[in-house]
């Protein structure tokens, strides 16, 4: 193993902290090793596809637990039927002028970044919002 495949492998590896900034580095060079710059646009697309492809099948095979979930919660047939239909609805109404109004951004990595934020603030509420709701269905079915 020569000099510049030593320092690469030892950017992987994570330590306890000791060197600031050992995420930076450990991210760029797991970064590299996936996504090469040498990589030609045709094969960086490609492999980006793959990924897109991966995260959507897995959050199609969770996604599809939550109708009996929520009829285990108790849900009406009402509640059932929005909760099926509303990602679709507001992908719809959403997506389409999102679209529109990030192609005519200029700074496009920041919008990224806030949406994703944001994305992760309501994930995050809605995950509360659950836990809240079975830790209540549970105490209350116990008397």
């Amino acid at each position: 193993m020569n000099r510049a495949e030593a320092s690469r492998v030892s950017l992987v590896r994570l330590s306890t902290g000791s060197r600031p900034g050992w995420g930076r580095r450990a991210y760029a060079a797991l970064r590299g090793r996936l996504w090469p710059a040498a990589m030609d646009l045709d094969a960086r697309n490609e492999r980006k596809l793959y990924v897109e492809v991966f995260w959507a099948q897995a959050h199609g095979a969770v996604a599809q637990f939550h109708a009996p979930y929520a009829l285990r919660l108790g849900a009406t047939n009402t509640e059932i039927g929005l909760l099926s239909a509303l990602p679709s609805l507001l992908a719809l109404l959403i997506g389409m002028p999102a679209g529109y109004l990030f192609s005519r951004q200029t700074n496009r990595r920041l919008w990224l970044g806030v949406t994703m934020f944001v994305r992760t603030i309501l994930s995050a509420c809605q995950r509360l919002a659950q836990i809240r709701q079975s830790t209540a269905t549970e105490f209350f079915s116990d008397r």
